[in-house]
């Protein structure tokens, strides 16, 4: 069952105009913000997403999340990735994602 707030998502998907690009690759970088308010120091960790179309070397979009938001998007690319190897007749052999970073 999916969650109330995903269900909202995809309705509201389907009244806006976004086209999908195609990116091949992905750097990822990870960076501490620090505020500083008075006496008070805050961190918060960000990771920047930069798509990439290779044939053409040019970014395509930038994406900037925070720290939990990645942790999820690893679990969640995680599951779809298992789904579709398993869907496609093969394993997945680890439970980590690698990439550029």
């Amino acid at each position: 069952m999916e969650p109330e707030w995903v269900k909202r998502v995809k309705e509201n998907l389907k009244k806006v105009d976004i086209k999908p690009v195609f990116a091949d690759e992905v750097l990822v970088m990870g960076m501490v913000k620090v505020r500083r308010e008075g006496e008070k120091v805050s961190k918060e960790g960000i990771i920047r997403l930069i798509f990439t179309d290779v044939t053409t070397a040019k970014p395509i979009s930038v994406l900037v999340i925070t720290l939990s938001t990645a942790k999820g998007l690893v679990k969640a690319l995680q599951n779809q990735i298992n789904k579709i190897e398993e869907n496609l007749g093969k394993t997945t052999t680890t439970t980590d994602l690698t990439y550029i970073g």
